[in-house]
């Protein structure tokens, strides 16, 4: 092996980044994966039909604030590959499990919501209904009150 060396060139591409940190983007519905009930409400935000904040940031899939044709691909994509976001509304510690260390978390995120277009409001979210408010109080108890576990716990 020699080495070289001398004047050269050596062509670079960058590939962009292959998707958006938020594992739930795409996921229109707010049902924690992205699949075929996700497309007209994709369709109805990228037509400005639906311009709800926390429906249009499920909708952004490359999260830059915005819902138009750079975001097709990622939603496409998202479908073809089946993304569960694996959430488990009412986690607010994140360790996998609902149970009574999760109602601080709860607590805070009622005085304190989160923005949108995070996680954190996701879980906070429990009934799923893109708002934070008294009434993901009654639907963590119901959750709680039922034995309910997060997926992938046994």
């Amino acid at each position: 092996e020699t080495a070289a060396s001398g004047p050269g060139s050596l062509p670079l591409t960058c590939q962009p980044d292959a998707g958006p940190g938020d594992a739930c983007a795409g996921d229109v519905n707010n049902d924690c994966s992205v699949d075929l009930n996700d497309i007209t409400g994709f369709v109805d935000v990228l037509l400005g039909n639906i311009i709800l904040p926390a429906v249009v940031c499920h909708a952004d899939t490359t999260s830059d604030g915005n819902v138009d044709g750079s975001d097709i691909q990622p939603f496409i994509n998202s479908l073809i590959n089946g993304n569960s976001c694996g959430c488990c509304r009412g986690d607010m510690n994140g360790d996998g499990f609902l149970d009574g260390r999760d109602v601080q978390g709860l607590v805070n995120a009622m005085l304190l919501p989160a923005l949108p277009c995070t996680n954190a409001y996701r879980v906070a979210d429990i009934n799923a209904d893109d708002l934070v408010d008294l009434v993901d109080v009654d639907a963590f108890v119901q959750k709680l009150m039922n034995g309910d576990l997060c997926p992938g716990i046994p």
